[in-house]
């Protein structure tokens, strides 16, 4: 684990300490799991963005099979 320091208000550490405390919690223990957060949500936005960047890339592609039908071939029959 790296270590890093990080600059506070003295409101944010004197808030960031009471919510520790409430929480049964660690500072530090807070401070990466808003980091994580942050980089969850970060991730996703990516994904999105890479989704609808790729959405319709083979859509005038005429050398693909019949997706619908070639799913229908592999449903099992009762």
């Amino acid at each position: 684990m790296l270590r890093t320091e990080i600059e506070l208000t003295e409101q944010q550490d004197l808030d960031l300490q009471t919510l520790a405390s409430q929480l049964g919690k660690k500072p530090m223990e807070l401070i990466r799991q808003a980091i994580n957060n942050l980089l969850a949500e970060w991730h996703q936005e990516t994904r999105l963005k890479k989704m609808r960047v790729a959405r319709g890339l083979w859509k005038d592609r005429e050398d693909l099979p019949d997706f619908e039908e070639l799913r229908r071939s592999w449903q099992r029959s009762p």
